[in-house]
């Protein structure tokens, strides 16, 4: 499997990630592409009692995870998402595209939001047997390959709502001055009703939530890129109208200001 190289965004404070855990990504297939975003695996070793919070931003996508305690399909998270590590252990995770989960669900994919659901109250007895593979495989080779064989055999139907999904994301994540929902029904000519249909049940939250979430996934990159601040600017630069409403999103979804965040990332590294 190929391993991605570009550096993965939306980790909070990850000065320290690389001494205490290591992270891999995998493409997919080819076949399972169109579903499929990439294949993730954490491992970390640390000594005695020491321990390790990560903390990150998730992205508009559905996970399925293996991890020591066990195994989950996990929603949409529309908070910081917290994993505290000790000891030795790793984690697998399918990472799906926004929408990508949908033809692999009997419903829509707010019903998953927010919410770990069992692998058998998804996929039934096949999916916990999926999960014992994955545990007993000793590489990512193993991990992928059990993966893969089990959702190309559910023969996923491509559908063109997935690639709308996709597109409207992909424009949301590319234009910054993408700011209200508005932007997104001009640019694709549809109405607000039809808009709400399809993220409720293609991606799980709505698209005002996955637009103020790109907007403070780039604020953060752009705080570990430069070390600096002008948060007047930056407010501007990511199309808030005011200084006020930017640091309000910003504390909401890091658990501290624009400026608090900085001095706390350049202290660790």
């Amino acid at each position: 499997m190929e391993r991605k190289s570009d550096r993965p965004k939306g980790i909070l404070r990850p000065a320290t990630l690389g001494s205490k855990a290591e992270l891999g990504r995998y493409s997919p297939s080819a076949d399972l592409a169109p579903f499929v975003e990439h294949y993730w695996v954490v491992k970390w070793s640390l000594p005695g009692q020491e321990s390790y919070r990560s903390e990150n931003l998730p992205y508009p996508s559905v996970h399925f995870v293996v991890e020591p305690q066990g195994a989950y399909v996990q929603g949409v998270h529309t908070e910081r998402f917290t994993y505290t590590v000790s000891g030795t252990g790793r984690v697998f995770g399918v990472k799906f595209r926004p929408g990508g989960f949908h033809p692999f669900s009997n419903g829509p994919i707010a019903r998953l939001t927010d919410r770990r659901a069992a692998p058998a109250e998804v996929f039934g007895a096949p999916g916990e047997r999926l999960a014992q593979e994955i545990a007993s495989a000793e590489s990512p080779d193993g991990w992928i390959g059990a993966a893969e064989g089990f959702f190309r055999a559910l023969r996923p139907s491509t559908d063109s709502k997935i690639d709308l999904v996709a597109g409207v994301i992909d424009y949301v994540m590319a234009c910054r001055e993408v700011t209200r929902v508005s932007d997104i029904l001009e640019r694709f000519g549809m109405s607000a009703r039809t808009l709400q249909h399809l993220f409720s049940h293609y991606v799980g939250v709505g698209p005002k939530w996955v637009i103020r979430r790109y907007r403070i996934i780039e604020a953060v990159e752009r705080l570990h890129a430069s070390g600096r601040i002008d948060t007047g600017q930056l407010a501007l630069d990511l199309g808030y109208a005011d200084q006020a409403h930017f640091i309000k999103d910003f504390k909401g979804m890091t658990g501290t200001t624009p400026a608090q965040y900085n001095r706390e990332n350049r202290a660790r590294g």
